[in-house]
């Protein structure tokens, strides 16, 4: 069974006032005539869901908002220095229905805010999956980041940029209609797919352990630059959790973007050691780089002490397919 993981997109319905004013319905007669809708802050925690992202799911997901008095034109030239350098002045959660279309936000826990009744705009970066504290801090190159544990089996998500190139929503009391946050992944997708070939037999087959050379997972993200924080690269064991409940013999992995794929293999007692995987792209080129948002398919073939490995590229974002003999 193959998982699609498709673009996301969620829609916030973010309207206000200050919260020394409370909510408040205008008259219909003056210009503003929508009404102030809380936003709920908090900083509760929940479990993550080991494995890609897919239509469908349920997500939890943080997000930050800066308020500021500076106009978008002159945030949008130069966003890290003129705003996203400090720390924000409210952090919450949200949780949603993974779509391509646009989705409404739940928003959790903690005490109502507003838009800030002098008219100041709010600025709102958002991720997935939570800060492993809770906490946002400022790491020593005085950028804004949010950090977690990942092992291969989350799914990073941040906001991507628009076609004005923000990627960041923006809101204030005088312009508090739908917000849009659109997502995408910050991970490569590797699906490994272990089958019986000639002299194997499918009921004895054991897959043991994967391991891919010089890998690393994302790790953060630095809502400053709005990028992800990799970890340092090193030998990357797929862990149990990764293999399918449903599907034995059957992992998926998500690293960060790299070149090249070479891995280790363990299966019924046999050790398979630096395998290169070549990866065909759309088109037939021969580009070895694994790219953020697209799945890897690779079909691991076992014919007595041999294995015959392709990969095929499917999912996320549709790139092409690659094969390789695995001696």
């Amino acid at each position: 069974m193959k998982k699609i993981l498709l673009p996301l997109a969620l829609m916030a319905v973010m309207a206000g006032c200050s919260d020394k004013n409370g909510p408040v319905t205008t008259d219909p007669d003056e210009p503003v005539t929508e009404e102030a809708v809380a936003i709920s802050l908090g900083s509760g925690v929940k479990v993550q869901t080991k494995a890609p992202i897919v239509s469908g799911d349920m997500v939890y997901a943080q997000i930050a908002g800066w308020e500021s008095a500076k106009d978008d034109a002159t945030v949008s030239t130069n966003p890290a220095g003129e705003l996203f350098n400090v720390l924000p002045t409210w952090v919450d959660s949200i949780e949603f229905t993974a779509q391509t279309t646009p989705q409404p936000v739940t928003w959790t826990g903690g005490t109502p805010q507003y838009y800030p009744a002098d008219g100041d705009s709010t600025y709102m970066r958002a991720w997935h999956p939570y800060d492993k504290d809770g906490v946002l801090r400022t790491d020593d190159d005085g950028k804004v980041v949010a950090e977690f544990d990942n092992d291969g089996t989350v799914d990073v998500l941040l906001l991507k940029a628009d076609d004005a190139g923000r990627s960041y929503v923006v809101g204030n009391k005088l312009n508090a209609g739908e917000k849009q946050l659109d997502f995408e992944h910050l991970s490569t997708q590797i699906k490994f797919v272990g089958v019986a070939g000639e002299g194997m037999s499918a009921d004895i087959l054991d897959i043991e352990s994967i391991t891919i050379h010089d890998a690393a997972t994302i790790t953060g993200v630095n809502l400053t630059d709005n990028v992800g924080i990799a970890s340092a690269e090193s030998d990357l064991a797929v862990p149990v959790e990764a293999e399918s409940a449903d599907e034995k013999n059957t992992f998926i992995m998500m690293i960060a973007p790299r070149t090249g794929l070479t891995i280790d293999i363990v299966a019924n007692g046999v050790t398979y050691e630096n395998q290169l995987i070549t990866i065909e792209q759309d088109g037939g080129t021969t580009d070895q780089s694994l790219k953020a948002g697209r799945a890897y398919e690779v079909t691991l073939t076992f014919v007595r002490e041999e294995i015959k490995a392709t990969a095929t590229v499917a999912s996320w974002i549709p790139a092409g397919n690659s094969g390789i003999e695995l001696d």
